[in-house]
């Protein structure tokens, strides 16, 4: 009889617990506006990458916590591109995708598709996902003004940076060629 009692008593204060560790909305607003302010600063100092860590789990529990926020799309979008900036790249392709679902804007889901490739390309090593994303550019967005930057890696995905190069002076050369 003693078990069957502290069990229930147990479940309560382990959920009164997790309930108490939520953080409010203005609370991470706060201190999001707070560590947005002063990322770029302490990025210089010695504790730059931590401070970055600690403001993209505050970008994760906005997301987590307050999903029908109308701001939480912008958080996605920041929280991707954090990712993204100091190597996370799972995290970042995750979030990216999520972001996908709700932009209406056409250039910026051609700039998102691109920064997944370039993830895939970059990061992740995967020369295919990379040439899948880009092309998904090109195809949904070939009016975007990312598209013509994008032909450019695709053309040359794969490739080491030395062949880009000779192929580039290779073909400002034919272009500049001066009359005998």
């Amino acid at each position: 009889m003693k078990k069957l009692i502290s069990l229930p008593l147990f479940v309560i204060l382990l959920s009164v617990f997790f309930i108490s560790c939520k953080p409010t909305k203005e609370e991470l607003d706060k201190n999001i506006a707070e560590y947005e302010k002063n990322l770029s600063v302490k990025l210089k100092e010695s504790n730059g990458t931590e401070y970055a860590n600690e403001l993209y789990e505050f970008y994760s529990d906005y997301i987590k916590y307050y999903p029908e926020e109308p701001i939480v799309h912008e958080i996605t979008h920041k929280a991707a591109m954090l990712a993204m900036d100091f190597g996370a790249s799972a995290n970042a392709i995750n979030l990216f995708e999520k972001y996908l679902e709700n932009e209406p804007d056409e250039e910026k889901q051609a700039q998102t598709l691109f920064y997944m490739g370039f993830i895939y390309e970059n990061q992740v090593y995967d020369l295919v996902n990379a040439d899948v994303y880009y092309r998904k550019v090109i195809e949904k967005f070939p009016n975007s003004s990312i598209a013509p930057n994008v032909k450019v890696l695709l053309e040359n995905l794969g490739k080491e940076p030395e062949e880009f190069i000779k192929k580039e002076e290779a073909d400002s050369s034919s272009t500049n060629e001066k009359p005998i």
